[in-house]
């Protein structure tokens, strides 16, 4: 971990120094301080720390539901079971830019 942190600060240009930090192994009381710490805004101000990284729940999760979907589909499900589970078209449509994707390949087809 510190070796990619060293090498991580030696490529990229920032005006503070890179500080990677990660969880100790599960040992209770030091764990518990250490997340204690990860929620101290004003220790993690103090210390110039600017974006705390929690892990990546949010890619684990969409990968969770893609593999749930696919599964429910091998194993014989019907698509239309999976409606209850499935992004709103405005949601959709929100985090596709679709709108402005549309816009860009109407100006592209015009030139």
């Amino acid at each position: 971990m510190l070796a990619f942190a060293e090498h991580v600060h030696r490529f990229v240009a920032l005006d503070r120094p890179l500080c990677c930090v990660e969880c100790p192994k599960p040992q209770p009381r030091v764990h518990l301080a250490f997340h204690h710490l990860m929620h101290d805004r004003a220790f993690l101000a103090a210390h110039g720390i600017r974006v705390l990284m929690l892990g990546n729940p949010a890619f684990a999760v969409a990968v969770k539901a893609m593999y749930d979907g696919f599964k429910h589909l091998k194993d014989g499900g019907a698509v239309e079971d999976l409606s209850d589970q499935q992004a709103s078209a405005d949601l959709l449509r929100a985090v596709n830019r679709t709108d402005e994707f549309l816009h860009w390949q109407q100006r592209y087809l015009r030139s």
